[in-house]
């Protein structure tokens, strides 16, 4: 399992399961994505993607689950090419927004901090259920284990609630009832590049 080092089961369980209340994630199917030769992208300062959010609105696509969907298939930042590409075959993105988001996703991925989390260094457990007491199965995007200790990373999109804090909060505080104390929980906002670490 997840909590001693062996290959992790899909669920890791705690006490006794209840029903998962509303508020849940649902479970997503896992993709197998396979590795490629990764560009090097320019060194700048990573601009965000504000500037496309209009244009993925009018065209109907909903923006933030195309980038949710592509940051979980990217467990390393050379899974993200193929994970963009996904999208475009399934004809979710169009041909001239994936070029633009690659690159930008790409720098983000590069920044401090971040880059280190998606270099593979970490055991990365992607939409892995946490069942809780009274709380049911809680699903945290990505879990990532490594160097003694556990790390959380939500992704959000739109303009940050407390309710997002609030909610990895309960994922960090979950895991450190089943024992974990090293455990730290950060949400990430994709679009303005915003890393916030959860007291």
């Amino acid at each position: 399992s997840l909590l001693n080092g062996q290959s992790s089961p899909e669920i890791f369980s705690f006490g006794n399961p209840v029903t998962a209340p509303d508020y849940g994630k649902k479970s997503k199917a896992g993709r197998e994505v396979k590795p490629f030769e990764l560009v090097p992208f320019p060194a700048e300062p990573y601009s965000g993607l504000e500037g496309l959010r209009d244009d993925f609105d009018s065209e109907a696509i909903k923006h933030g689950r195309i980038m949710h969907e592509i940051l979980e298939m990217t467990e390393t930042v050379p899974d993200l090419e193929p994970a963009v590409d996904s999208m475009v075959e399934r004809g979710v993105l169009p041909v001239e927004k994936a070029e633009i988001l690659k690159a930008r996703l790409g720098r983000l991925l590069m920044e401090p901090v971040i880059s280190d989390w998606f270099s593979g260094r970490y055991k990365v457990h992607r939409e892995r259920g946490i069942l809780v007491p009274g709380r049911g199965e809680l699903r945290p995007d990505r879990l990532m284990k490594g160097n003694g200790e556990m790390i959380i990373l939500e992704y959000k999109f739109g303009e940050p609630l407390s309710s997002h804090s609030r909610q990895v909060k309960g994922y960090r505080d979950a895991l450190r009832d089943m024992g974990h104390i090293n455990v730290r929980a950060f949400l990430l906002y994709p679009e303005t590049g915003s890393l916030q670490e959860i007291a």
